[in-house]
């Protein structure tokens, strides 16, 4: 950048204003001429000419510009710095931190996993010998309804007879997609149904995923708590559970779950482009299952059933469990269904 010495007496024009005898500026100013004619029609020695004069504003004009563009580039720096140092920060820091803003949670349903997942079943359904399932869903996700419709039925054979143990991590990422916060009052109105009434934990999320119910961003229903504790009552849940379910109990849970989820990376997957988490995802003993390979939904449950370990004539029979058990990856996924 070029000198910012404003002040170089050699070459500082003369200013108007430094007197207010207009006499005294006529005198100079006809005293300049008769210089200039004695040195040849140039001007006298030491004082500037008219276009010299009229280049100095420019020059400063210039000069403030370069100091503003300096400027703005030095902030800058500063920003994209600021904005890795904290990258980087949320990188290390930022799962283990949501992590334990999850755990350090006073309100949250008493069984509940560590990673956030609500059981679908009784403490007494519980069985140490069965494979766990986690399914994570958001009840905005239409995706997620179009899973529900192929999977629930067998879900809920598998969960009565014993042979998984279903678990289910209400989210709320798609809330900024929704009217009043539906995602974060559905999340919760379910959390408060698996809480106190587990058994009827999936036959709620199947009325919440309900084709002429489910609001959605392309739809724009407005779905008020009224409607939530409806769907609530038509799944069989006890009328006090369905009306205390809107209350409010679990949004910091479902909320604080859902940040620490969707950076589980894990889970993540590849979405037009992106490497992120999505919904509806699977998990079986803490493995995601990759059924986004299957040529078509139809085929989600037999491929579920036999990556299990399981025939499908099996399913819903109490003696017989899944041959993976409590601890193994879940089996690779048939060719024929690829």
């Amino acid at each position: 950048m070029g000198s910012t010495n404003d002040s170089n007496p050699t070459n500082e024009a003369p200013k108007a204003n430094e007197t207010d005898d207009s006499s005294i500026d006529i005198v100079e100013a006809a005293a300049g001429k008769g210089e200039a004619a004695a040195n040849g029609g140039q001007p006298a020695s030491g004082a500037p000419s008219v276009p010299q004069a009229a280049a100095l504003p420019r020059q400063t004009s210039s000069k403030l510009i370069k100091a503003i563009f300096a400027i703005i580039a030095a902030i800058l720096v500063v920003v994209i710095v600021l904005a890795a140092g904290y990258g980087y920060w949320n990188k290390q820091h930022g799962l283990k931190h949501s992590y334990d803003q999850l755990q350090s949670l006073a309100t949250k349903p008493a069984r509940t996993t560590k990673q956030g997942g609500v059981p679908a079943f009784t403490t007494k359904a519980y069985n140490a010998q069965a494979p766990d399932v986690d399914l994570y869903v958001d009840f905005l996700c239409p995706n997620c309804a179009n899973l529900d419709q192929k999977i629930a039925p067998t879900l809920k054979k598998l969960q009565s007879a014993g042979q998984i143990n279903l678990y289910i991590h209400p989210l709320t990422f798609l809330d900024h997609n929704s009217k009043h916060h539906y995602s974060v009052r559905a999340a919760s109105a379910f959390t408060y149904v698996a809480a106190h009434e587990p058994g009827k934990a999936l036959d709620f999320a199947s009325a919440l995923f309900e084709k002429n119910y489910q609001p959605s961003r392309e739809n724009g229903r407005d779905v008020s708590d009224q409607q939530i504790v409806a769907q609530a009552l038509k799944a069989g849940v006890s009328r006090d559970v369905a009306t205390h379910a809107t209350d409010g109990t679990y949004k910091d849970f479902a909320q604080k779950a859902n940040d620490y989820t969707i950076q589980r990376k894990e889970l993540f997957v590849d979405i037009r482009g992106e490497h992120r988490f999505s919904t509806p995802t699977i998990c079986i003993n803490g493995t995601m299952w990759r059924y986004r390979r299957l040529h078509t939904l139809q085929d989600v449950a037999p491929t579920l059933i036999q990556s299990l370990g399981l025939k499908e004539s099996q399913v819903g029979d109490k003696t017989v469990m899944p041959s993976i058990g409590h601890y193994h990856k879940a089996l690779p996924i048939a060719k024929k269904f690829l």
